[in-house]
Protein backbone atom coordinates (compact mmCIF):
# COMPACT_ATOMS: atom_id res chain seq x y z
CA UNK A 1 0.00 0.00 0.00
CA UNK A 2 1.62 3.26 -1.16
CA UNK A 3 0.51 7.01 0.14
CA UNK A 4 2.62 9.63 -0.36
CA UNK A 5 4.23 11.77 2.83
CA UNK A 6 1.93 14.47 4.17
CA UNK A 7 -1.09 13.48 1.78
CA UNK A 8 -4.14 13.11 3.31
CA UNK A 9 -5.25 9.82 5.06
CA UNK A 10 -7.99 7.93 4.02
CA UNK A 11 -7.45 4.32 4.28
CA UNK A 12 -10.90 2.80 4.11
CA UNK A 13 -12.77 6.07 5.79
CA UNK A 14 -15.49 7.33 4.34
CA UNK A 15 -15.54 10.69 3.91
CA UNK A 16 -11.73 10.81 4.55
CA UNK A 17 -9.94 12.38 8.14
CA UNK A 18 -9.07 15.48 6.86
CA UNK A 19 -7.13 16.29 9.71
CA UNK A 20 -5.04 13.20 9.67
CA UNK A 21 -1.92 12.85 7.23
CA UNK A 22 0.00 9.63 5.78
CA UNK A 23 3.78 9.25 6.87
CA UNK A 24 5.51 6.14 5.95
CA UNK A 25 3.26 4.46 4.21
CA UNK A 26 5.69 2.47 1.29
CA UNK A 27 5.89 -0.20 -0.60
CA UNK A 28 8.54 -1.96 -3.81
CA UNK A 29 7.10 0.97 -6.30
CA UNK A 30 7.94 4.01 -3.98
CA UNK A 31 10.39 6.47 -4.23
CA UNK A 32 10.96 7.77 -0.80
CA UNK A 33 13.46 10.03 1.16
CA UNK A 34 16.41 8.60 2.62
CA UNK A 35 18.96 9.35 5.40
CA UNK A 36 19.41 9.36 9.02
CA UNK A 37 16.87 9.41 12.20
CA UNK A 38 18.41 10.26 15.06
CA UNK A 39 18.85 7.29 17.36
CA UNK A 40 16.44 9.09 20.24
CA UNK A 41 13.99 9.44 17.87
CA UNK A 42 13.98 5.89 16.40
CA UNK A 43 13.71 5.00 20.46
CA UNK A 44 10.52 7.24 20.75
CA UNK A 45 9.22 6.00 17.66
CA UNK A 46 9.60 2.52 19.49
CA UNK A 47 8.60 3.27 22.69
CA UNK A 48 5.39 4.82 21.03
CA UNK A 49 4.82 1.72 18.87
CA UNK A 50 6.33 -1.23 21.38
CA UNK A 51 6.42 -0.16 24.89
CA UNK A 52 3.62 0.18 27.94
CA UNK A 53 2.47 4.24 28.75
CA UNK A 54 -0.28 6.58 29.09
CA UNK A 55 0.10 7.77 25.59
CA UNK A 56 -1.46 4.92 23.50
CA UNK A 57 -0.96 5.99 19.89
CA UNK A 58 -1.86 2.19 18.07
CA UNK A 59 -4.93 2.11 16.52
CA UNK A 60 -6.51 -0.78 13.47
CA UNK A 61 -4.72 -3.20 15.73
CA UNK A 62 -4.90 -6.91 14.23
CA UNK A 63 -3.20 -10.13 14.48
CA UNK A 64 -0.24 -11.38 13.30
CA UNK A 65 3.24 -9.58 11.97
CA UNK A 66 3.58 -7.21 9.12
CA UNK A 67 5.92 -7.66 6.47
CA UNK A 68 7.92 -5.52 4.55
CA UNK A 69 6.58 -4.21 1.10
CA UNK A 70 10.12 -3.26 0.06
CA UNK A 71 12.59 -6.32 1.04
CA UNK A 72 9.78 -8.80 1.77
CA UNK A 73 10.82 -9.47 5.08
CA UNK A 74 9.07 -9.95 8.75
CA UNK A 75 9.58 -6.68 10.51
CA UNK A 76 11.35 -7.09 13.49
CA UNK A 77 13.56 -4.96 15.71
CA UNK A 78 15.67 -4.61 19.34
CA UNK A 79 13.64 -3.17 21.86
CA UNK A 80 15.25 -2.96 25.34
CA UNK A 81 17.65 -5.25 23.65
CA UNK A 82 14.95 -7.80 23.22
CA UNK A 83 14.33 -8.94 19.25
CA UNK A 84 10.30 -7.94 18.79
CA UNK A 85 8.15 -8.81 15.82
CA UNK A 86 6.19 -5.58 14.62
CA UNK A 87 2.65 -6.14 14.16
CA UNK A 88 0.32 -5.08 12.30
CA UNK A 89 -1.32 -1.77 13.07
CA UNK A 90 -1.06 1.46 13.13
CA UNK A 91 0.28 4.95 15.04
CA UNK A 92 -1.36 8.09 15.12
CA UNK A 93 1.15 11.04 16.14
CA UNK A 94 -0.41 14.70 17.30
CA UNK A 95 1.00 17.40 14.95
CA UNK A 96 2.55 20.44 16.39
CA UNK A 97 -0.54 21.53 14.59
CA UNK A 98 -3.17 22.13 16.47
CA UNK A 99 -5.64 19.52 15.85
CA UNK A 100 -3.84 17.80 13.47
CA UNK A 101 -2.07 14.22 13.15
CA UNK A 102 -0.02 11.64 11.24
CA UNK A 103 -0.98 8.46 10.55
CA UNK A 104 1.74 6.07 10.01
CA UNK A 105 2.01 1.90 10.00
CA UNK A 106 4.07 0.11 12.09
CA UNK A 107 6.51 -0.90 9.47
CA UNK A 108 7.36 2.83 9.50
CA UNK A 109 10.16 1.30 12.28
CA UNK A 110 11.56 -1.03 9.57
CA UNK A 111 11.58 1.64 7.11
CA UNK A 112 14.12 3.46 8.70
CA UNK A 113 16.06 0.77 10.44
CA UNK A 114 17.09 -1.93 7.08
CA UNK A 115 16.08 1.39 4.30
CA UNK A 116 17.10 4.63 6.11
CA UNK A 117 13.64 5.75 5.23
CA UNK A 118 13.62 9.52 6.22
CA UNK A 119 9.99 10.67 7.60
CA UNK A 120 9.28 14.65 7.01
CA UNK A 121 10.37 17.03 9.18
CA UNK A 122 7.29 17.76 10.28
CA UNK A 123 6.61 14.49 11.79
CA UNK A 124 10.18 14.61 13.95
CA UNK A 125 9.46 17.12 15.27
CA UNK A 126 6.08 16.32 16.51
CA UNK A 127 7.74 13.46 17.57
CA UNK A 128 10.25 14.73 19.62
CA UNK A 129 7.70 16.76 21.69
CA UNK A 130 6.06 14.04 22.28
CA UNK A 131 5.08 13.11 26.20
CA UNK A 132 4.54 9.73 26.07
CA UNK A 133 3.31 10.21 29.96
CA UNK A 134 0.16 12.01 28.74
CA UNK A 135 -2.96 10.55 28.32
CA UNK A 136 -3.68 9.91 24.87
CA UNK A 137 -5.72 7.30 23.18
CA UNK A 138 -5.74 7.42 19.51
CA UNK A 139 -9.00 4.49 18.89
CA UNK A 140 -10.87 6.97 20.73
CA UNK A 141 -9.37 9.94 18.46
CA UNK A 142 -9.94 8.50 15.22
CA UNK A 143 -13.53 7.29 16.79
CA UNK A 144 -14.43 11.08 17.52
CA UNK A 145 -12.88 12.37 14.10
CA UNK A 146 -15.66 9.64 12.29
CA UNK A 147 -18.44 10.69 14.51
CA UNK A 148 -17.90 14.67 13.99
Amino acid sequence: MLYKDLTQYTDGFEPSLERVFNIGWLDSNSDFPVGNVKPEHLHKLKELALGKHPFSACFRISRGFASCGLCGGITTTIFHEKKEIIGTFLLLVPSLDDGQYFAAPSTIIHFIEKHQYMPPQAFIDSLERLDLQEGFNAENVIREMMES
